[in-house]
């Protein structure tokens, strides 16, 4: 086996990588409620992997604020602090509404600390209700069949047009 650039074994890794994210709009990330409970600090930091026009990876880290969180819809909204102007990409918004089961989307994230990862399931259900832990439930979610771990939590989902229909706040068997 090749080991990792970064020293660490996939298990190293995989703890240090929590979740996901997207960009919102200039200075707002959104990512699910259980990455930031993860990791237990208001003003965490999120890691950017950028790559230039001859396909060199650098990375930036930037201080972040928690701004807001639903804990109904399990979703957190950070500001992005220190992050030059423009830096921050938001994402293209479509819409669920047109979604229809056995349509294909895409989910972003990093499972198990592989990072950009890409998973394509299919629409299996829309309208969805979920338990939460707390005896809550998740309204209108979408369903997804296909492999989505946890670490495509707070990542976007995708429709076919590269739009975001969707944030990914579970992972499991079977991708919510």
């Amino acid at each position: 086996p090749i080991p990792p650039e970064d020293g660490k074994s996939l298990m190293e890794r995989a703890h240090s990588v929590l979740g996901s994210a997207l960009a919102w709009d200039e200075e707002h990330v959104i990512t699910s409620l259980r990455v930031l409970d993860a990791v237990n600090d208001p003003n965490p930091f999120v890691t950017f992997v950028e790559r230039d026009a001859n396909g060199e990876e650098s990375r930036r880290s930037f201080r972040a604020r928690a701004i807001g969180a639903d804990p109904s819809s399990r979703i957190a909204v950070l500001r992005v602090q220190g992050a030059p102007k423009g830096f921050l990409k938001p994402m293209r918004l479509g819409t669920s509404t047109d979604l229809r089961v056995g349509q294909d989307v895409y989910a972003i994230g990093s499972p198990y600390g592989l990072e950009k990862s890409l998973s394509r399931g299919v629409v299996s259900g829309l309208a969805r209700r979920f338990p939460t832990e707390g005896g809550m439930f998740l309204g209108s979610m979408i369903q997804v069949g296909g492999a989505m771990s946890s670490g495509f939590t707070g990542g976007p989902l995708l429709d076919s047009s590269g739009e975001l229909v969707g944030v990914n706040v579970a992972g499991g068997p079977m991708g919510r």
